[in-house]
């Protein structure tokens, strides 16, 4: 287990800094209102080390097994009664090879949790758009926004967490579950990053918003623990 958690520590870690080369060879070309956003991931590449890092500072004690691979809320259908999870190929920018590996259970969990972002998202740019709105309004508009992504996203996890509480598809302590999540929504939204980098039109703002997110939040979880 611990050769495997280092493993997965090299591999997220390799993921970082070849996104943030990428995205530091394209910092004068992006558009003016993601350049502070860039600049602080660029200088936050030692805050993202140490947060990978954590992955190994314990033995998380849960199983790697197939897991979805790409699960957001537009692989959930809804029939009335129940819900159905479709499209289990993975994500399609990972090699077949790659995505065929056992993974962490939570990595499933990582997508639905930016799913949400990604809702909450798109809902506040629909309202911008209208151009109805005033600047204030606009603003009052992203705090509900955050509000409701924040809520959901505790209510969904509690009761994963709550259903799966003493299996091994989970740590069976806060710091693994902490360590693990946060490594892989750092993955999930490193990957983003770098299809965005790469595509003709890169819509660069979400992804380093959650990258920068998932940064203040390990660092609240710390100062809440030193605290206790």
């Amino acid at each position: 287990m611990p050769f495997t958690q280092r493993s997965i520590y090299q591999s997220f870690r390799n993921l970082v800094l070849r996104g943030l080369q990428q995205l530091g060879a394209r910092l004068r070309s992006l558009p003016q209102e993601v350049v502070p956003l860039a600049e602080r991931a660029l200088s936050s590449e030692g805050n993202l080390i140490t947060l990978l890092k954590e992955i190994y500072a314990r033995p998380l004690d849960s199983v790697r097994t197939r897991i979805h691979g790409n699960l957001h809320l537009g692989q959930v259908l809804h029939t009335g009664k129940d819900f159905l999870f479709i499209d289990f190929e993975g994500e399609p920018h990972r090699p077949y090879g790659e995505r065929r590996l056992r993974r962490a259970p939570l990595g499933d969990v990582a997508g639905m949790l930016r799913s949400l972002e990604h809702v909450s998202h798109a809902a506040l740019l629909r309202e911008q758009q209208k151009q109805s709105v005033t600047s204030e309004k606009q603003l009052d508009l992203a705090s509900w926004s955050r509000y409701w992504r924040e809520w959901i996203a505790t209510i969904y996890f509690h009761a994963y967490r709550t259903r799966l509480a003493g299996t091994k598809i989970i740590p069976p302590n806060d710091a693994g579950v902490r360590a693990l999540l946060n490594a892989l929504l750092i993955e999930n939204a490193f990957t983003e990053l770098r299809v965005q980098i790469e595509s003709p039109n890169p819509c660069l703002g979400l992804p380093l918003t959650s990258i920068l997110a998932v940064l203040e939040r390990s660092e609240k979880q710390h100062q809440e623990a030193r605290s206790q």
